[in-house]
């Protein structure tokens, strides 16, 4: 049992991805009811680590920064 439980944390570790300082501005957040985006396909990475399909999906989760991304794309680096 204890190497199982070694083996879940040790893999669980690489994983773990940390939100940079002032990423997301919570004055920003829009609620999914009342947000106004397009579905335009123009993929970025937000900096909380998350793939949007364009600026204005990442814009209303709050995030301060993005970058230009692929479906292929890791954002959590």
């Amino acid at each position: 049992m204890r190497y199982i439980l070694f083996l879940f944390l040790f893999l669980g570790c690489k994983e773990e991805f940390i939100v940079p300082y002032n990423c997301i501005d919570e004055d920003k957040i829009v609620p999914y009811s009342e947000r106004v985006c397009t579905m335009d396909v123009n993929y970025v990475c937000g900096c909380n680590g998350y793939l949007y399909i364009n600026q204005c999906y990442a814009a209303a989760d709050g995030n301060t920064s993005w970058t230009v991304a692929t479906v292929e794309t890791n954002c959590k680096q």
